[in-house]
């Protein structure tokens, strides 16, 4: 049985409608070279991330913390069963640490390789970003890893690279036990 058997045929002329506009407004959204984000802020400064790779955001999750991590490792937390590395995006991007105290909100990403819970210390809304305004990060820019920035708005909003984050090699644990 089609899940399509389910539906009368107003039923499906609504979905068909609803899935067009969707299209529509993507193929819109293509042409304007916009990007849709999720902006945050972290040590007083707007950042975005790209809404393709965000898996999921959870609110008021705990964060157990875990000894003799690298700082930029806030500790793991219980997402749905999964238990994930949750990284304090701020010190991994060099910026002032903010202690992490009771329930917290986590954005998930991840590639084929991993997943982790970036904890950041504000989520703010979704926005359309112009990327034919996003000019190259400068070189006086006082971030650690500036290749895990794409680039930076007129605004001051810095739009991140989560491919390139993921990518970072102080990501991966290479311990062998013996």
């Amino acid at each position: 049985m089609s899940m399509y058997e389910r539906f009368s045929e107003r039923e499906l002329q609504i979905l068909k409608t609803r899935a067009e506009r969707v299209a529509d407004e993507l193929h819109d959204q293509q042409e304007a070279e916009e990007l849709t984000a999720l902006l945050v802020t972290m040590s007083g400064e707007r950042y975005a991330l790209p809404i393709a790779s965000i898996t999921v955001v959870y609110e008021g999750m705990r964060i157990e913390p875990i000894p003799c991590t690298p700082p930029f490792v806030a500790g793991i937390a219980n997402v749905r069963g999964h238990i994930l590395p949750v990284i304090d995006l701020a010190v991994l991007l060099g910026l002032r640490r903010r202690p992490v105290s009771g329930p917290v909100s986590l954005i998930v990403v991840g590639n084929d390789e991993m997943s982790v819970a970036l904890y950041v210390e504000e989520i703010g809304e979704v926005a359309a970003l112009p990327l034919d305004r996003l000019a190259a990060v400068p070189a006086s820019f006082s971030i650690e890893h500036v290749t895990h920035l794409q680039g930076v708005l007129p605004d001051g909003t810095v739009l991140l690279d989560v491919s390139a984050i993921l990518r970072d090699p102080a990501l991966i644990v290479n311990e062998q036990v013996n």
